[in-house]
Formats: C-alpha cells, structure tokens, sequence
C-alpha cells in the first residue's frame, strides 16, 4: 500500500512538472520566455536570415565588391527610415480605430473609414517590401542571385512556434 501511495505522489509530482514546463521555451518572437507571448521587440532574428538586409550576412559567399556592399548598405538605410516612418503612421491609425472601436458610442463610418486606411497603408508596406528586395537583387549579378537562391534552401528560415526552438544553425549555413 505504502508503494502505491509513493508511486502515486511521484506520479501526481511529475505531472505538476510536465505542465508546468508546458509552454515555457523559445516565444514566439526567438525570445526565451512563455511561448507565444506577443514580444513589443520584433529584432529577433527568426524567420530572417533571407530577408534582404541580412544579404550582407553572405557577403563572403556571395563574393559581394564594396561597391555593391555599400550600395546594398544604402538602399537598405533608405528603406529603413521609410519603413519607420510608415509603421508609425500605421501603429497611429490602429490606435485611433482603438479608441473609436471603444469610445462609448463608437461611430460605424469614422471606424470604417479609419479601417480603409489602414489597409491601405499596409498594401503600401508590402509594396515597399518588396520593392526593396528587387532592389536588392538588381545590384547582384546573375551568379551571385543562383548563390543566394541555393544559400535560401541549404539555411531553410528559423522556425517559430509553441515552444519550438526552431531549426538550428547547420555549418556553413546562414553565415554561420
């Protein structure tokens, strides 16, 4: 009896531990922490290693020149300042589609009308996006974009999730 009693207190123990383990690891920005917490910080690098300003990142492999380095430098300052900018006016719109959506007699058309533009100022932001990396891919020379393209699938993006840990860094991936 006294067996039964103790293997079922380790039981009930090992139970408590597993759930609270549950949902503890990497967030859902690459953030350790409580997974899928909204992180304010959206720096982490999960998810980026191909995004455009993190070309430099390959700047060996890719045998970049300085010229096309400090040109890539430019237009991704340019872009940043943009995108700023952008995701200001956006973050502003949301804020006041906010406090219409819970003022205490939130008008339809005003909520509406708010709601259009911020559509419109995302379109304008994936525009930009991708705007920016043709920009980027112009500067390269045909042998430096098949680089870059076989470079995307050996260092497949880090992933996100629930408590995952994502895929980790492979040799010679991901300059790395």
């Amino acid at each position: 009896m006294k067996r039964i009693i103790f293997f079922l207190v380790v039981f009930i123990f090992a139970g408590v531990a597993a759930a609270q383990m549950q949902g503890h690891g990497m967030g859902k920005m690459g953030k350790a922490g409580k997974a899928g917490c909204d992180n304010f910080e959206r720096g982490a690098h999960f998810g980026r290693a191909h995004r455009p300003g993190n070309i430099l990142r390959h700047s060996e492999a890719l045998e970049l020149t300085d010229g096309q380095i400090d040109k890539i430098k430019s237009i991704r300052l340019s872009h940043h300042e943009a995108m700023i900018d952008l995701r200001a006016d956006l973050k502003k719109l949301e804020l006041h589609l906010h406090n219409e959506m819970h003022s205490d007699s939130p008008d339809k058309n005003r909520a509406l009308s708010i709601n259009s533009d911020i559509a419109e100022l995302k379109g304008r932001v994936s525009e930009m996006k991708m705007n920016h990396r043709f920009d980027i891919r112009e500067i390269l020379t045909v042998e430096q974009v098949k680089k870059l393209d076989k470079l995307k699938t050996k260092c497949p993006p880090m992933g996100r999730g629930k408590g995952g840990h994502g895929i980790r860094h492979q040799d010679g991936c991901c300059g790395r």
